[in-house]
């Protein structure tokens, strides 16, 4: 009998191509304000959009799925995402560990997000799991792995994913399983973009 991976309390699980994505619209805002966009820190980002949902006690394990193949990101440190590979580091939410998943030929970058978030899910240790997709996920098919689990675990129809929070890029659905948000709002605090400037 295989034995089930053990996760921290405290999970993040991020397509790294969603850090370009995002970085690419964050140098478009800066030119519209005339400010020369400064170099994102991804542990930093990370520790805003978990400071205000975790434990700073408990530690959080950051899960990155990531296709090696992909090129340097600019404007980030680090700029290749495979140095972060197996690396701990202190921040305003406490202690973070990083392991990168590399996608191999015969599974898809969405494929792997998509079991390992279905995996997270249905680990009663993790509680609280911030999902950050890439921008290109299928939101339908995100749903669909919720749903089943959902039935799967026999939950009743109020009960939910209350553990977990999808962050969005831009509008999104509102599903009922789980918590949502948008994910710029915290890479524009960790820039120095004023809310009054987005």
């Amino acid at each position: 009998m295989t034995e089930q991976p053990r996760f921290a309390s405290n999970v993040i699980l991020l397509d790294t191509a969603l850090v370009g994505q995002m970085m690419k619209f964050a140098e478009t805002v800066f030119g519209q304000i005339g400010r020369e966009c400064p170099t994102l820190d991804l542990a930093y980002w990370l520790s805003i959009m978990l400071s205000d949902k975790a434990n700073r006690k408990e530690e959080t394990q950051v899960i990155m799925v990531h296709d090696p193949k992909s090129p340097k990101l600019n404007k980030c440190h680090p700029q290749d995402m495979m140095e972060l590979d197996g690396m701990a580091t202190d921040t305003i939410a406490g202690s973070m560990t990083f392991s990168v998943v590399k996608t191999e030929n015969l599974v898809t970058k969405e494929s792997l997000f998509l079991d390992l978030m279905q995996l997270l899910l249905d680990a009663s240790e993790v509680k609280r799991l911030l999902l950050i997709p890439a921008t290109g996920m299928d939101d339908d098919e995100m749903e669909h792995v919720m749903n089943e689990l959902h039935q799967q675990k026999n939950m009743s129809t109020d009960e939910g994913f209350g553990q977990a929070t999808w962050y969005h890029m831009g509008h999104f659905k509102n599903s009922a399983l789980c918590n949502h948000d948008q994910v710029f709002v915290s890479m524009a605090l960790a820039l120095g973009i004023k809310p009054e400037e987005l």
